[in-house]
């Protein structure tokens, strides 16, 4: 239903986070579906448009209710009915949430058509050229993005006609769908994971046999928690953001490293900071864990800063070269802020943004520095204090740095809070496999309610999807 609403969306419709028009334009003529004027209903199309969204929202409440409650979804109703969705979001539901994938197409044609540096050179400069992505771009900033996206983006470019913008796309479209079987298949790795070191514990081998079956039912409802997600279906395969790649990079890392890889575990985490910079924050959680052994912590360094070192390369011009990350930084703040002329303004911005996200990212590293020295022989929960502290950064990076509230950036958030949410009730840890119940995440999440613990992220996302219905002024 959403999909159909949004291919009727008329030309004088606007919102708070943006329209993309040309973008919907090009996917109507791609399938012949005729324009639609302005808004002959009075104001009709944005109260369906909202009830279309609203009936997504509840359905997966309920579903995210149900999870709490106990029921469990199979394999087989996971995966088949969540890839052929996949598929039908990927390939119909029009771009016209956001311009951001067209920004990837144009700063991937920036050097290999016009010769320009993507990580220095405006979209305003690919306007002024004429480029054929031009009617997509609006953002006076350079790309702000990983040099992993950029060097993968020129790659699909090369790979279609010179002027082709709707087939990058699709593709682009068709990696936010792997993305979300990469992410489906990482968290439902983590799980499983959990199962096998609480049954390990089991001393009866009927207990473990139960509690195997048990994770993997547990394994297939969150392949289902995250195909089922309309969060996850708008931004990766209908609006083809990068933050679904790289969470899927994030948490593969994250799963690799609990089984042991450290290695292999780095350099996942080095592909995700190579497609936006933000996990390689959790490098030096990796390196505390391997504290007291030189050798493995100079691997876990260079595996994971090998992706993001080798990918800059071509575009490497000095600090310059990340002028797309201040600019974005500033121009998200705020009209104001990007306004800001006195260096005391500029000193006091910083202290209201950068310092508190310092603040909870040190308080998290501490936090597992405390754990492993509390019990250095025995059984710690490193890994699950690793995903409380890109939780816990990524939640304040969102709150305090990006200044407009986004929906997609809630995607970094919700592997933590899938965790999270199966770790509700409280106790449910006790009586069920694939929980982690050490992290302080999991520990300030038991003494929430149950109806919250099932429903309280969905409404946040649900409130924040309501700002594509939601009128400009």
């Amino acid at each position: 239903m959403t999909i159909a609403w949004l291919y009727a969306m008329p030309a004088d419709f606007a919102s708070i986070s943006g329209t993309n028009l040309p973008g919907l334009g090009t996917w109507r003529r791609l399938f012949g579906i005729p324009a639609v004027g302005r808004d002959v209903w009075g104001g009709g199309y944005r109260v369906g448009l909202q009830s279309s969204l609203a009936v997504a929202g509840l359905a997966y409440t309920v579903f995210c209710a149900s999870v709490v409650r106990g029921a469990r979804v199979s394999s087989g109703w996971a995966w088949g009915l969540g890839l052929p969705l996949l598929a039908v979001v990927g390939v119909i539901l029009p771009p016209v949430l956001s311009t951001d994938v067209f920004a990837y197409v144009g700063y991937a044609r920036m050097p290999l058509v016009h010769g320009l540096n993507p990580h220095l050179t405006t979209q305003m400069e690919l306007v002024r050229l004429g480029d054929v992505t031009a009617p997509f771009l609006r953002w006076p900033i350079a790309s702000p993005y990983g040099p992993l996206w950029t060097l993968w983006c020129m790659t699909l470019v090369v790979l279609f006609p010179v002027d082709s913008v709707a087939g990058v796309v699709m593709a682009l479209k068709m990696c936010g769908v792997l993305a979300c079987v990469g992410l489906a298949l990482g968290l439902r790795a983590w799980v499983v994971a959990s199962s096998r070191r609480q049954s390990a514990d089991g001393s009866a081998e009927t207990t473990r046999v139960a509690n195997a079956s048990a994770s993997q039912a547990l394994g297939s409802t969150v392949v289902a928690l995250v195909l089922f997600n309309p969060l996850l279906l708008l931004e990766g395969p209908g609006s083809a953001h990068n933050d679904l790649p790289m969470m899927a990079f994030l948490m593969a890392g994250l799963c690799a490293t609990r089984v042991g890889r450290f290695r292999f575990g780095a350099l996942l985490l080095g592909i995700a900071g190579g497609l936006k910079i933000l996990p390689l924050l959790l490098l030096p959680a990796l390196l505390l864990r391997r504290r007291g052994q030189p050798r493995q912590v100079l691997e876990v360094l260079t595996f994971g800063m090998l992706p993001v070192v080798l990918a800059y390369l071509p575009f490497w011009e000095g600090l310059s070269t990340f002028a797309g990350l201040s600019q974005r930084w500033q121009h998200e703040g705020g009209a104001a802020a990007a306004r800001v002329a006195t260096a005391a303004a500029t000193w006091g911005r910083l202290a209201s943004t950068v310092l508190p996200i310092v603040v909870v990212y040190v308080a998290c590293l501490a936090r597992l520095w405390r754990a492993q020295r509390a019990r250095p022989t025995a059984f710690v929960p490193d890994d699950a204090l690793t995903l409380d502290l890109w939780t816990f950064t990524a939640l304040a990076v969102f709150l305090l740095a990006t200044g407009i509230w986004f929906p997609w950036y809630l995607v970094w958030l919700w592997p933590g809070a899938l965790v999270a949410l199966l770790a509700w009730p409280p106790g449910a840890s006790d009586r069920e496999p694939g929980v982690d119940a050490k992290s302080p995440w999991l520990s300030v999440a038991k003494g929430l309610p149950r109806l919250l613990a099932g429903v309280g992220l969905w409404l946040v996302t649900a409130l924040l999807l309501a700002t594509y219905t939601l009128a400009p002024g």
